[in-house]
């Protein structure tokens, strides 16, 4: 990552993180790319999902 973005989250987005990190693993990311786990997920994979979820 370049560029740090920092935002302050919502206790309750704290909360769901937290119940995210037994599936996420050792991995610092919440979207992980698929083959490289340390960089985050394309923006046109994002975009693709939101896409189909809307068909």
């Amino acid at each position: 990552m370049d560029n740090e973005h920092l935002i302050q989250l919502s206790r309750q987005t704290i909360e769901i993180l937290e119940q995210l990190k037994p599936i996420t693993g050792r991995y610092d990311l919440v979207f992980p790319s698929e083959r490289k786990r340390d960089q985050a997920m394309s923006d046109n994979t994002m975009r693709r999902v939101i896409f189909q979820s809307e068909q």
